[in-house]
């Protein structure tokens, strides 16, 4: 193995003073496996780099970048996240509804992130489920956008053929849609 091999190794990375005190005030708990313990990090210090939680937890730093968990949370995802841990043995889909139930507020992104489910599956749980996510803002309605209605090819060519036979009659705003 080379050297630089190494030091890419969580176990071979030097501590700052910084992530040795968070180690020493968070340890790992008993029964907890290092995913687990630095996405328990991740939400208690949302502002630590992928890099410093990696080298905390033993875990690879790509590991944990390419995780939704680390793309961001929110301070009410993160907040959310606190009030209500992942129960032992909880699966991804149960724990995102119970998520949402005691937090509807909670945005799809914060909770696809604390619960690692991703975003259309959640939609679909959603759904599923006859919940709602994020329920509009007081005061505000749903506008409901209906198309105009479009004629008929033969309502169409009929119009077009009155406007050939009328033609020396009409104007152009005549022609021209209002």
């Amino acid at each position: 193995m080379s050297e630089e091999y190494l030091r890419s190794m969580p176990g071979f990375k030097k501590f700052s003073p910084f992530s040795e005190r968070i180690k020493l005030l968070t340890p790992i708990n008993p029964g907890e496996n290092n995913l687990q313990y630095a996405l328990r990090l991740k939400i208690i210090y949302p502002t630590l780099g992928s890099y410093t939680i990696a080298a905390i937890s033993g875990l690879n730093d790509y590991a944990l970048r390419v995780r939704r968990e680390f793309i961001g949370l929110s301070e009410n995802g993160r907040l959310a996240g606190l009030a209500t841990p992942r129960e032992p043995e909880e699966k991804n889909i149960p724990y995102a509804i119970r998520l949402l139930k005691m937090h509807p507020q909670l945005s799809i992104k914060d909770n696809a992130a604390l619960s690692g489910v991703c975003i259309t599956n959640l939609r679909k749980a959603i759904k599923n489920n006859n919940l709602v996510s994020q329920p509009p803002k007081e005061g505000t309605e749903l506008i409901q956008r209906s198309r105009p209605t479009s004629p008929s090819f033969s309502e169409q060519f009929e119009q077009a053929m009155i406007r050939e036979m009328y033609r020396d009659e009409l104007s152009i705003e005549d022609i021209l849609p209002s």
